[in-house]
């Protein structure tokens, strides 16, 4: 198992506007089938740009990357501060301060004309990712624009390890990937051997890629990169190379994809989510009825540490356009009933959830000790809210959708 930092431009500055077309690894990577590609430059710059080379009075420095046919346009544009790509189709040796050298090969106007497309198909697909990330497009939308990019089987999971999308198209038979795209989460055994093989330990301590090629739980090498929000993991994503090795440009081209990922991580999991977002993301689903097979609700209240038979009281509370926050509204809950259990023999226990990230109410699910009473309203800012004594599933589906079985009686709460 190892750690890959990637070609070096953080991915916050990719969020932020810093546009990139490829690297020279994939320049690398995509000239092979033109001639013979020789590097002799250890760096990895980021190019945007390709140009033929005329004269120093034209070059834009090194975010171009101009195509020479002679050694003296190469030392030229060495010599200005930009990275030049020497072809030579009856040439056997690279030619000094030329980055990549194509030799024996194709004559320099169909190279040049090959990266011209290979820096329009990439800049492509960054349009596509971006506008997908403008326009609210879903996770899957993304791996879908990326497929032929990514080339290898790759998934993207929640903190609760529930499948959030998947590369539809490039089909596995890992098994560990075949189980979870058949379940739609990570089972109990594919947790226990994550556990067993301390995998979540290397996800929880890396800001880049974590490549694990010992092949002792999945078939083939993984390279997986988590995100992290202020409790908890957040967004992972692993890519299982079934199909291409983890070389350093499909390195690259994967952490373009993670990007965008990135993103999707900041605004689905801030850090001011009131509570943690592995339980969070289980209430969201029971209310909106994202998960109904029995057996799942139970392997997942397992992994977040809610019971499976308890009693529970719902709260479905109505924000107007002009009320607070929903990032205020637990706190608001919650120190007030701190004020008032300070006076009562209940204690109660919180965890919140919304409904949908742009829906107007918000549900609040919570468990107290002893069993609560019947029915109770309270005034909570300017929204009413009432509650009955209830069970998660009867609460589930009196909201939009699914259930746990109930228990007649109470059993101890604790906080969650």
């Amino acid at each position: 198992m190892r750690k890959w930092t990637g070609r070096g431009l953080p991915v916050h500055s990719l969020l932020v506007g810093v546009h990139v077309s490829f690297t020279l690894n994939i320049v690398e990577h995509e000239l092979e089938p033109f001639g013979r590609v020789v590097r002799t430059f250890d760096g990895n710059p980021v190019l945007g740009e390709v140009r033929h080379y005329l004269n120093a009075a034209t070059a834009e420095g090194p975010a171009t990357l101009y195509v020479c046919d002679n050694e003296i346009d190469v030392l030229a544009a060495h010599q200005a501060g930009c990275y030049a790509v020497y072809v030579g189709p009856d040439a056997e040796e690279p030619v000094e301060g030329a980055v990549l050298s194509v030799l024996e090969g194709e004559a320099a106007s169909v190279v040049f004309d090959a990266l011209l497309d290979i820096a329009r198909r990439y800049s492509d697909w960054e349009r596509s990712m971006d506008f997908l990330r403008l326009t609210d497009g879903s996770l899957q939308d993304l791996l879908d624009v990326s497929e032929p990019f990514l080339r290898n089987n790759v998934v993207v999971l929640d903190p609760a390890l529930k499948l959030l999308a998947y590369t539809k198209n490039v089909p596995c038979d890992d098994p560990i990937t075949v189980a979870l795209i058949e379940h739609g989460y990570h089972t109990d055994e594919n947790v226990r051997k994550f556990k067993l093989h301390k995998r979540f330990k290397p996800w929880s301590e890396s800001d880049g890629f974590v490549i694990n090629d010992t092949h002792t739980i999945c078939k083939y090498v993984t390279v997986a990169r988590s995100f992290k929000s202020r409790s908890s993991f957040s967004i992972i994503s692993v890519m299982m190379c079934n199909v291409a090795d983890p070389d350093p440009y499909l390195l690259d081209i994967y952490e373009m994809f993670i990007a965008r990922i990135g993103y999707y991580a900041e605004r689905d999991y801030p850090d001011n989510k009131p509570s943690g977002s592995v339980v969070d993301t289980f209430l969201k689903d029971l209310l909106s009825g994202g998960v109904v097979d029995e057996g799942a609700i139970v392997e997942r209240s397992q992994y977040v540490g809610i019971p499976h038979d308890a009693r529970f009281c719902l709260f479905f509370i109505k924000a107007g356009e002009h009320s607070m926050p929903s990032s205020r509204l637990f706190p608001t809950c919650r120190s007030r009933w701190r004020r008032r259990r300070r006076s009562s023999s209940t204690t109660p226990s919180w965890c919140c959830a919304s409904t949908a990230r742009t829906a107007s109410a918000r549900s609040i699910a919570w468990r107290r000790k002893p069993a609560p009473t019947t029915s109770a309203r309270c005034r909570i800012a300017s929204t009413t809210c009432s509650s009955a004594t209830t069970s998660p599933a009867a609460a589930a589906r009196s909201s939009r959708g699914c259930g746990i079985r109930a228990s007649p009686t109470s059993r101890p709460g604790r906080r969650t």
